[in-house]
């Protein structure tokens, strides 16, 4: 084993060690020391040169190395969630303890017929790899679709423990600033979680979105009472600009077509019609950041006429669209989630997945779920099963026990399973659900009650939302069109529609015969045979803009050949790696197949695979002066759509 990979390995098993004697000292109401940490607690030696594993400190070294490590493993635990207690012993010295329950919610208990529901609920919304359709699917989780922030798991807990909160947010005009709120319910916006509560300055319910929230949420340690006004205030907020001091409002020129479109989206002032196929459109904004945000994501659909101001800080983003702003090399290992590779969330993610399942799981069907290699989950899994308890050398660690290997070609894939013991003690304490993805869970039920209504599906979300008491609210902006499209999937008819292409920007009418359906990101999506392309293809219900007719399937075409059609990535795409500041990580981190790389420099190298050249584009226009392409034969790629944006300026 390489000094590297025994490095990686002795840091997982020294900050998952730590975190479960902080975790048994909560339990057994004995906070430990720093001091009884590194005197105590060991590790297997890395790396390993004997049968069995030599043991050694986790922290050794002078004072100043081992205080680095304690700290640099607090604060990775920190990151994921946990609320680190610290308080006084007899002594008088500082000790440390966590309590589990700032991550995981109280175990819930779902029947057979409930678990498939999930199970289906979580595969319709898509709540990607790392979210909680991992501990429902019965094989691999697709990809991509609603990977929601980390963020969400204090804030959830925060509302449901009634504790303020503190965080760091960035205003539509793009300043930072500290805000404190005690938090009252979440809401989701067409794919956009926001949290709702009184900010305690001003005592006034507002909504704030989750992706603007630049740090870690800090809960505070009083607990709030919520007047009924405020609960009302929060339960009737809605996402709307703020039309104080710098509101302005927006003008511009667009097809007809495009213009039915943005009244579906956002609410306009004013459509007038002229001359020919063309409206002009005005719309309100909070602030000229929001406007320009707004404008750039129009693409070259729209001839901006203002007001001045607006126009000139378009032109300032256009001209610096994929510049690059440093020289940066290419990384060559990436990983497939949104955040920095953490061991200790890959260790617990695999612990939650195995206690959450029906039936012993294989190496092979973990690796898949999770989407991690197979090599380190065994890895992982192989360590997991000999780490002990600081202070006691008979409770294992984690209560998985493994299969019943007797079959020599499998004991390269071994199974495990959650022990009986399980049931008696970490179900109270270590459940597989976190407050993320309870939160989630509700939203990807509460979808699927929209499109489906049911008794089964209306008794699980009263289950979890009675469990976490967390008011969570979904917003979604039914496109027109989705029931009459569900429906025709149902009693397998063919629709005669008017759909618009954005690469063309015209709508096109034509026969579909939809026959499955999936929500990515606050968007409907259906499955069709198109009998005018005489091919399956992928459509966005918001883009159907009318239907004329419908009629009997006429069931002569071929079987579709894609299972995951909705997070498919065409065979004629390519792969294309940027650098990206982290204040437009947040344009990428809801895309499909994205995988993610830190450099030096205060910037995060991102790898996706585009599905064409108008994407791309696109992506790095609304990006501008944030991000750039790295290598390849796309350098240029983006400016000639800011060029025809500028000229219609």
């Amino acid at each position: 084993m390489s000094t590297m990979r025994g490095g990686t390995e002795e840091s997982r098993e020294r900050k998952i060690a730590l975190f479960m004697t902080l975790v048994h000292a909560f339990e057994n109401q004995s906070p430990i020391t720093q001091e009884e940490i590194v005197s105590h607690l060991t590790i297997d030696e890395f790396p390993v040169t004997t049968i069995v594993p030599k043991r050694k400190l986790a922290y050794e070294g002078n004072e100043n190395a081992f205080r680095q490590k304690f700290e640099r493993d607090k604060a990775a635990i920190r990151d994921l969630g946990f609320e680190i207690t610290t308080t006084k012993n007899s002594y008088g010295a500082d000790a440390y303890c966590i309590d589990p329950a700032s991550v995981y919610v109280p175990s819930i208990d779902f029947s057979d017929e409930e678990f498939d529901l999930v199970s289906w609920a979580t595969s319709l919304l898509g709540v990607g790899t790392a979210g909680v359709g991992r501990l429902f699917a019965d094989g691999p989780v697709p990809e991509g679709g609603v990977e929601f922030s980390p963020i969400l798991q204090p804030l959830t807990r925060a509302v449901a423990n009634k504790r303020t909160v503190r965080f760091n947010y960035r205003r539509s005009n793009d300043k930072v600033k500290e805000r404190e709120i005690a938090p009252l319910e979440i809401v989701l916006w067409r794919g956009q979680p926001y949290v709702v509560g009184v900010e305690l300055k001003s005592e006034i319910v507002k909504g704030f979105k989750v992706s603007r929230i630049t740090s870690v949420p800090t809960l505070g340690t009083s607990v709030y009472l919520p007047s009924d006004e405020w609960v009302g205030d929060a339960r009737s907020w809605t996402p709307a600009p703020s039309l104080e001091g710098e509101s302005l409002s927006v003008h511009f020129v667009t097809s007809a077509a495009f213009g039915q479109l943005i009244r579906g989206e956002i609410d306009v002032e004013s459509v007038t019609s002229l001359s020919g196929d063309s409206v002009e459109v005005s719309i309100r904004c909070g602030s000229l950041e929001s406007a320009r945000r707004m404008l750039l994501s129009f693409s070259d659909h729209v001839h901006s006429l203002g007001p001045k101001p607006v126009n000139a800080a378009l032109a300032t983003w256009l001209k610096k669209v994929n510049r690059p702003a440093d020289k940066l090399k290419t990384p060559t290992e990436f990983t497939a989630t949104g955040t920095r590779p953490d061991i200790l969330g890959q260790t617990l993610q695999l612990m939650a997945t195995v206690y959450q399942a029906r039936e012993p799981l294989r190496a092979s069907q973990l690796a898949e779920r999770t989407h991690l290699e197979l090599e380190l989950v065994q890895s992982i899994m192989s360590r997991l099963m000999a780490l002990q308890y600081l202070r006691d050398s008979t409770t294992y660690l984690v209560h998985i026990e493994p299969g019943d290997e007797s079959d020599d070609e499998i004991l390269d894939d071994p199974s495990y399973s959650r022990s009986a013991s399980y049931e008696d003690h970490v179900g109270s304490v270590l459940a597989p659900l976190t407050w993320r993805d309870a939160f989630e869970l509700i939203v990807a039920l509460k979808e699927a009650h929209t499109l489906y209504p049911g008794e089964v599906l209306g008794r699980v979300i009263a289950k979890l939302e009675n469990t976490i008491d967390t008011h969570v609210r979904v917003m979604e902006v039914e496109p027109e069109f989705l029931s009459t499209v569900r429906d025709a999937i149902d009693r397998h008819e063919q629709l005669k529609i008017d759909y618009w292409s954005p690469a063309r920007d015209e709508l096109s009418q034509r026969w579909v015969e939809p026959r499955a359906m999936a929500s990515r990101n606050g968007r409907w999506y259906f499955r069709a045979w198109c009998t005018t392309r005489e091919a399956w293809l992928t459509f966005r219900v918001d883009r159907v803009l009318h239907i004329h007719a419908s009629g009997p399937s006429q069931g002569t075409h071929h079987a579709d050949t894609l299972d995951d059609w909705v997070q498919h990535s065409p065979d004629d795409g390519y792969e294309v790696t940027l650098a990206v500041t982290p204040e437009q990580r947040w344009l990428f981190e809801p895309l499909a197949n994205v995988q993610w790389a830190s450099s030096r420099s205060n910037y995060d190298i991102v790898r996706l695979r585009v599905r064409d050249d108008r994407f791309l584009d696109q992506l790095l226009v609304e990006a501008g002066p944030g991000c750039w392409v790295l290598e390849g034969p796309h350098l240029e790629a983006g400016r000639d759509l800011a060029r025809r944006m500028l000229e219609q300026l």
